[in-house]
């Protein structure tokens, strides 16, 4: 069975109905992002010049650049889709996928210092973490956001060096599919999503339960 000639034969059949999808909302979703999260990089910016700019604010600006990552992924993928054109290679396909991928680990992550950062300050008490704030809290944020990005495109690029997983690139349709074994699978799922969401619950049940009790 010549599986390349039926997936460009379904992709012949499918590419006007896709085509229109990847056309109006996503291009309106996609432009919307890139306001917002310009704006928001603009308004810390502002901030920081008034003096305004505090260490919860370096939170937003990781989540902004992890937006961007996405956006530029997805509109990449999305381009090529709308272009009707197989102009992705190996090596974009790669790149991409490491982006896109990335970037939703990394947004995870941020969420996840946020509630950590949280919950130590009311736990602490506003008073008491005043002190900290002034010399060690800003730069323990910077770090953390920092190790945010660092950690996912770390993990990704040693897994893709060992071939440990990879993404491939279909010739004969314009596609990049994500392969690996089923343990990594099971290993990102638990680094990136059941244990974030794990720390964001507790956290948050601690934060609730202190703010009660006062």
């Amino acid at each position: 069975m010549d599986y390349d000639s039926i997936n460009t034969s379904l992709w012949q059949l499918y590419y006007p109905s896709v085509k229109r999808q990847f056309t109006a909302i996503p291009s309106f979703i996609a432009l919307a992002i890139l306001i917002n999260n310009i704006l928001v990089l603009k308004s810390l910016r502002l901030m920081e010049k008034r003096g305004q700019f505090r260490r919860q604010h370096y939170f937003l600006v990781g989540l902004a650049f992890a937006d961007l990552m996405t956006l530029l992924a997805n509109t990449v993928a999305a381009a090529t889709l709308i272009a009707g054109k197989i102009w992705l290679t190996n090596g974009l396909c790669v790149l991409l996928g490491l982006i896109a991928d990335s970037s939703l680990q990394i947004t995870a992550c941020i969420h996840t210092l946020m509630c950590l950062e949280r919950c130590v300050t009311i736990l602490s008490g506003f008073r008491q973490l005043q002190c900290i704030a002034q010399t060690y809290a800003k730069c323990i944020v910077i770090i953390a956001v920092l190790m945010c990005f660092v950690l996912p495109i770390a993990v990704h690029v040693s897994l893709l060096i060992s071939r440990i997983e990879f993404f491939e690139f279909y010739s004969t349709i314009p596609l990049c599919a994500y392969r690996s074994n089923e343990t990594v699978y099971i290993v990102q799922a638990v680094m990136f999503i059941f244990a974030p969401l794990g720390i964001q619950g507790v956290t948050h049940g601690m934060t609730i339960w202190k703010v009660g009790a006062q």
